[in-house]
C-alpha cells in the first residue's frame, strides 16, 4: 500500500507540474501574440499614415496645378 501511495503522489506532481507548465506556455503564447498583433497594428497605422500623405500630397498638387 505504501508503494502505491507513493506512486500515487508522484503521478499527482507530475500532473501538477503539467498542468503548470501548460499554463505557463499558454501565457508565453498570449503575450507573444499580444505583441505581435500590436506590432501590425502599429505598421499598419505607419503604412495609413504615410498613404494619407501622399494622397493629401498629390491632392495639394492637383490643386496647385488648376
Amino acid at each position: 500500500k505504501k508503494e502505491v501511495a507513493e506512486k500515487l503522489t508522484a503521478i499527482q506532481d507530475e500532473s501538477k507540474d503539467a498542468v503548470i507548465q501548460a499554463r505557463k506556455k499558454r501565457i508565453t503564447d498570449v503575450e507573444a501574440f499580444r505583441k505581435a498583433t500590436a506590432e501590425e497594428c502599429e505598421k499598419a497605422i505607419e503604412d495609413v499614415s504615410v498613404n494619407a500623405k501622399s494622397i493629401a500630397e498629390a491632392f495639394a498638387r492637383q490643386i496647385i496645378a488648376r
